[in-house]
């Protein structure tokens, strides 16, 4: 299907109470543009289509998506 999404799937609940998304993928990355700044990874959410994708700070994503992150810095020789 172009051009047709399904509406995203409701938020999971974490242990906090807090809404989460299912990871679907990172389709980007951005290094830091200061010594203060984090690299960010664009990333993809499963039910989401990619005009919903969103910057994320790397250091929360290796709480999350350990796995995913070093495997996409992996296949795109991105320094961690």
């Amino acid at each position: 299907m172009t051009g047709i999404y399904l509406p995203p799937p409701p938020p999971l609940g974490d242990a906090r109470g807090l809404a989460r998304w299912i990871v679907e993928r990172i389709v980007g990355s951005e290094a830091p543009k200061t010594n203060r700044d984090q690299a960010r990874l664009r990333i993809r959410y499963g039910g989401f289509p990619p005009h919903r994708d969103t910057w994320e700070p790397r250091n929360v994503l290796m709480e999350d998506v350990p796995q995913m992150v070093r495997a996409y810095e992996a296949q795109n020789r991105v320094q961690a």
